[in-house]
């Protein structure tokens, strides 16, 4: 293929990413630049329009798109909220959707087979956090405890779907899987963690990274992406997916980045990925999309969605009303929220249903199908949470409020 065929389609999908946030503009906000930009890759994409196809290149900007995404989502949980009672409330909430999810899957599916229920129940309780933040910040939500409760089912709805793929989605048994991942852990600590923190203890060097966090050099970021790029291979080397290793590097990035650097850092994590490569992500996948599967089992698209509601979005409301889950969080108003804003979920769908089919436990059919109901509720959930916060009590407050 020449060069001019190699950046046509790509001139197509940058096209889009240029559109999409002006059209969301239009919608104010209703529609999130999310969708326009699947709505973009179903368009120009072989569903419709033919006019580009997927390649490896485009492939591999989009997994670079997908890696900054969920580093994104990494680099803003909170290790110690993960700990406390509303983690461990959150995390139990999680694994009772995910175990109604699997059930509900084996109803709907059961020529599957177990993995192939996992892969759905996956996609259908997970939370896309990193989709979540530029909407909860427009919202003015994120400093509520709305936000914050959000924040950490959020953490918990990535964080629990990736270690589960990890560990069931690969294709090989469970405890084999169990001793890669931790094979990945130890050659993570040796290779990245290990020489990382040494290095932030040598006063020159971490005087380089702090003046290094902007200007021209750069040096944070470009550390950022080599530990980024670093463990995404290295899952790919373990036969895991480069989500996990994403995610870990978000992780990762906040605990060992001088305190002085991590405001200015966020922001150009956020520049560097939302500019470019985490919308190209969402338009390739959009590329995906079998339009054809919707046309034939609409039903099944409908059944999904709801599922997604009713078991992600209905345990996490009534986990808020009756174990008072997230501090603050009062009345059914905010709870209802939460387990909107909870249930709202993409990328992660993406990541499952790509592992899923190409490991043979979903069709294309199915994985498109999730897909789709994914973006919906990306479309639907927030702006419903928003209607839900428009009116709310006068007796709501921020967190700074309260303070």
């Amino acid at each position: 293929m020449d060069t001019a065929e190699e950046f046509a389609p790509l001139v197509l999908m940058v096209a889009v990413v240029c559109v999409s946030p002006l059209l969301a503009r239009l919608t104010r906000g209703w529609v999130p630049d999310t969708v326009w930009l699947l709505l973009g890759g179903l368009l120009i994409g072989p569903s419709v329009l033919g006019l580009a196809h997927p390649s490896e290149s485009l492939g591999l900007l989009s997994e670079i798109g997908l890696g900054l995404l969920f580093l994104l989502a990494g680099f803003e949980i909170d290790p110690q909220a993960m700990k406390s009672r509303q983690g461990r409330l959150s995390w139990l909430v999680w694994a009772v959707s995910f175990a109604l999810a699997v059930g509900f899957s084996a109803l709907f599916a059961g020529d599957l087979g177990f993995f192939g229920w996992a892969a759905i129940g996956l996609a259908l309780t997970s939370t896309a956090l990193g989709t979540l933040l530029p909407i909860l910040t427009s919202a003015g939500v994120l400093r509520t405890p709305v936000g914050a409760g959000t924040m950490v089912h959020g953490a918990v709805g990535e964080l629990g779907p990736v270690l589960a793929m990890a560990l069931l989605l690969s294709g090989r048994s469970f405890s084999l899987s169990a001793l890669i991942l931790v094979a990945f852990v130890v050659i993570m600590a040796l290779t990245v963690v290990i020489p990382l923190h040494l290095g932030s203890r040598i006063p020159s060097l971490q005087r380089a990274m702090i003046d290094g966090a902007s200007g021209t050099s750069q040096l944070v970021l470009r550390t950022i992406m080599l530990v980024l790029i670093a463990l995404m291979f290295l899952s790919a080397l373990l036969d895991l997916d480069v989500v996990l290793g994403a995610f870990m590097a978000g992780m990762l990035v906040k605990r060992i980045a001088p305190a002085e650097a991590v405001e200015r850092l966020e922001v150009g994590l956020q520049t560097l990925g939302f500019s470019f490569f985490i919308p190209v992500f969402f338009v390739y996948s959009g590329m995906g999309i079998a339009l054809a599967a919707v046309a034939e089992q609409p039903l099944t698209l409908l059944w999904f969605f709801t599922a997604i509601l009713l078991l992600r979005g209905l345990p996490l409301m009534l986990g808020e009303r009756f174990l008072c889950i997230t501090p603050g969080v009062s009345g059914l108003r905010e709870q209802a929220q939460v387990g909107l804003y909870g249930a709202t979920g993409l990328p992660i769908i993406v990541a499952v249903t790509s592992l899923a089919e190409s490991s043979g436990l979903l069709t294309a059919d199915i994985g498109s199908l999730l897909v789709l109901a994914g973006a919906c509720t990306v479309l639907v959930f927030p702006a419903l949470a928003a209607v839900l916060r428009s009116t709310r009590a006068p007796s709501e407050t921020s967190l700074d409020e309260t303070r």
